[in-house]
């Protein structure tokens, strides 16, 4: 399986989810015209992952700056597939990074974090600069 590598634009994130690792990293800002067409192939390629034999654990990194109400679906969308995954007994842990200053952020990250058991989910504050 090859791994997944979005590059930033202006209105979606820098994705890059590799398939050797299992290391995930989301970060930017969100805001497509279309969030679940562009979150698609992100999903599916999850999907194609965490069914793979041989995956073990997956570690998502998520550091975002904004997102809209479409995208904030996508990513429940993208944390109920990995729910299911972890509620099978596989490893998945999330680290929401957020700058300590941006509280919509912070606050996102909280309430994403109320809707998942099974997934290890972390909110990092990182400092901004």
């Amino acid at each position: 399986m090859e791994s997944l590598l979005l590059e930033q634009s202006k209105s979606t994130p820098f994705i890059r989810f590799d398939a050797v690792t299992g290391v995930c990293e989301i970060a930017g800002e969100c805001y497509p015209e279309n969030a679940g067409k562009f979150f698609g192939p992100v999903l599916e390629w999850l999907k194609q992952y965490l069914t793979s034999e041989s995956t073990h654990e997956l570690q998502l990194n998520v550091h975002m700056n904004y997102f809209n109400s479409s995208s904030s679906k996508a990513f429940m969308n993208l944390f109920e597939l990995l729910e299911e995954f972890a509620s099978a007994g596989r490893q998945v842990c999330v680290n929401w990074k957020f700058d300590s200053e941006n509280e919509p952020i912070l606050e996102a990250g909280e309430e994403f974090r109320e809707e998942l058991s099974s997934v290890s989910f972390n909110l990092v504050a990182v400092s901004e600069g």
